[in-house]
């Protein structure tokens, strides 16, 4: 993580009841706690706010550490303090598409340079995301990946020729 002097959003992935995830942005310098959940469930709003005021409360916690900050003189920022947390609608994903981590790391890409909350998720959004996680050089399995990936564009291919009528 940055030195805190220089970040200007925390995010946080949330794991609910090991079947969903949503994502949390503490916004540093506009001091907001904001939500974003691509399939809410009303019914836990309650619970979901409780568990990001806890979340709140670790952060807070965390941030008291010398190791954040190049100058002891720095002001910690009081999380506690932020308004209240708020859940902005980015609109949902598709029943059974299971897109929640592309919602959250699309999420996270988007929201880390602007404040533009407004998340779309389609086929290319997907290849996107995924290109991205297999051509970072700090994926060791990068390699692995591509000759997969070669093999079976090779085979979809030759399948595709075989469709094709000779004259």
């Amino acid at each position: 993580m940055r030195k805190i002097e220089t970040l200007h959003k925390i995010f946080v992935l949330v794991n609910e009841d090991n079947i969903h995830w949503y994502l949390v942005v503490f916004d540093i310098h506009k001091r907001q706690i904001i939500w974003l959940d691509s399939k809410p469930n009303y019914e836990k709003m309650e619970r979901k706010d409780f568990n990001i005021r806890k979340l709140v409360m670790y952060i807070e916690d965390m941030l008291q550490d010398d190791s954040f900050y190049d100058l002891e003189t720095t002001v910690r920022p009081k999380i506690f303090r932020f308004a209240d947390p708020k859940h902005i609608e980015t609109g949902e994903q598709k029943i059974g598409s299971n897109d929640c981590g592309i919602w959250v790391a699309t999420g996270m890409k988007d929201c880390a340079k602007n404040d533009n909350y407004s998340i779309k998720i389609d086929d290319t959004t997907r290849m996107c995301i995924a290109l991205d996680l297999v051509i970072k050089p700090y994926n060791t399995k990068q390699g692995i990946i591509l000759k997969a990936a070669e093999k079976n564009y090779k085979k979809i291919e030759e399948k595709n020729k075989n469709l094709v009528k000779k004259v």
